[in-house]
């Protein structure tokens, strides 16, 4: 990998490949009936996420996405996401000895207090997270990327071993510079800066941020968008639906020719398949399976308003058991009845793709 020039300083990007391929759950956050973390729920989830497997016996989860916007970070502690990183950490090696199969941890560590996030950063490398992310503050906005990749460059520094990832969403932050501009210049900037969680509709950014930096991970934030980021040479997805099923997106994945970071064939260049009769059979029967599953998340996603991720929790609950709590104020809980009416409709519907 060419060195890249900034400001008269040459800046050595410190891989040359994207590190972070297939699919990456954006997880819920486990709380206690009082409210606090629950530190031991993680176990149950990682062992809930690792029963996702293909024919071969391989994990279709490359790994987690941690502390994010579904995991409601920004209603956390700094102590508290330190724990939940801790948590995840210690489940993974647990639960999978082989490094090489063993699900990546990226974390989330974004927040306003430049303080907190530097600690934040340390903090990750030290107990060896696989990857931090970033989102640009967004109380003060910054209107250009210049402020986000002084922001960013002052806490990737404090993690100089880390893979650095660029988290954008516009629509929580309200920050509306293209992730494109910012990439380009945190990779003049930063040297461990590795990619960006792309949660944007805006296809052609995706493209030219995957077009002109092919050693970075760009992975979209929006399953709803998955498809249209594989077909921009996207390396894969970070997506809430992921703790419900990743099937039929790891099978549209591997067709794509990406193999995840955990897999045994990871790096293995591209060959296109052969349409076959049978391959596009299965193509259609994994984008049907795919449409319906983003038109059940569309449903959730237009109660997250009044009623949060409790949605998601208490699909995760009816579905698989596991307990995740009520989410923090001001996020509100499910009602009674609404858990009964729309909840259960959901459940069922969820049932008939699962199988």
């Amino acid at each position: 990998m060419a060195s890249v020039i900034a400001n008269g300083q040459s800046v050595k990007p410190k891989w040359d490949t994207p590190l972070f391929k297939g699919l990456y759950a954006a997880t819920l956050t486990p709380f206690k009936p009082d409210g606090t973390l629950d530190v031991d729920g993680y176990l149950e989830y990682a062992k809930h996420l690792l029963s996702f497997k293909d024919s071969e016996g391989n994990y279709m989860l490359a790994g987690v996405y941690a502390n994010g916007t579904t995991g409601e970070s920004m209603s956390m502690s700094t102590e508290e996401r330190k724990l939940a990183t801790e948590a995840w950490m210690k489940a993974f090696k647990e639960l999978e000895p082989d490094a090489a199969k063993r699900p990546k941890v990226i974390t989330h560590i974004g927040s306003d207090s430049l303080p907190d996030c530097q600690v934040l950063a340390a903090h990750a490398e030290q107990i060896g997270a696989d990857g931090i992310a970033v989102m640009p503050p967004h109380f003060f906005r910054p209107t250009n990327e210049k402020p986000i990749v002084d922001f960013l460059s002052k806490i990737a520094s404090h993690a100089p071993n880390t893979p650095f990832l660029y988290y954008e969403f516009p629509v929580i932050t309200g920050v509306t510079v293209p992730a494109y501009r910012v990439i380009k210049l945190a990779v003049e900037k930063i040297p461990t800066f590795q990619g960006a969680k792309m949660t944007t509709q805006d296809v052609g950014d995706i493209a030219r941020s995957t077009l002109r930096f092919p050693h970075l991970s760009i992975l979209s934030g929006y399953e709803e968008t998955f498809l249209a980021h594989l077909l921009a040479s996207g390396t894969g997805s970070i997506g809430m639906c992921f703790s419900l099923t990743p099937a039929p997106f790891y099978r549209m994945l591997r067709t794509m020719g990406i193999y995840p970071s955990n897999h045994p064939k990871t790096g293995t260049p591209f060959v296109a398949p052969t349409l076959t009769p049978e391959l596009l059979a299965g193509l259609r029967k994994d984008l049907s399976q795919i449409l319906k599953l983003l038109d059940l998340i569309g449903e959730v996603g237009s109660f997250k308003g009044r009623h949060g991720l409790s949605v998601t929790k208490v699909l995760m609950r009816e579905r698989y058991g596991l307990e995740f709590g009520e989410p923090r104020s001001p996020l509100t809980a499910v009602s009674e009845d609404a858990e009964l009416r729309i909840v259960k409709g959901m459940r069922a519907r969820l049932d008939t793709l699962l199988v």
